[in-house]
């Protein structure tokens, strides 16, 4: 599916670009209820994983990030790949969601939903994608 950008999201980043915002690391955690991101989805609309099943959050290092641009799409992917092992009770993973705070910055709802079961191994290479063309 796609990465939405909440409006929420929007504002925050928005604020990092024209404002002059510093800004900070940033939170990405995969999310266990079926639920497609939309703009008006808050943080509040996700159901986090739970850590004791071996998927923590994992922290984007605002320092860890290229950015590219190739036929007017400019994308910014993160430098490393993630990696969550599952432990415990078996769950199913719809997506994931970025936040800054209690602030969703973007969120993206797998194309197929992850059964986990223990043992089972999640990789992610968050990146974010501006499709070019002018305003």
């Amino acid at each position: 599916m796609a990465i939405v950008m909440p409006d929420e999201g929007e504002v925050l980043f928005m604020g990092w670009a024209i404002n002059n915002v510093t800004q900070q690391d940033l939170t990405l955690d995969l999310y266990i209820n079926d639920y497609t991101p939309v703009a008006a989805s808050t943080k509040s609309n996700f159901t986090i994983t739970p850590i004791a099943e071996g998927l923590a959050n994992k922290t984007l290092t605002k320092g860890n990030w290229s950015v590219a641009t190739v036929a007017n799409v400019t994308t910014a992917t993160y430098g490393s790949q993630l990696s969550w092992t599952f432990t415990g009770d078996t769950n199913t993973i719809y997506g994931y969601v970025v936040y800054y705070g209690a602030t969703c910055i973007w969120a993206e709802k797998f194309a197929a939903a992850e059964s986990t079961y223990d043992g089972k191994v999640i990789k992610l290479t968050p990146a974010l994608v501006l499709n070019g063309g002018g305003v």
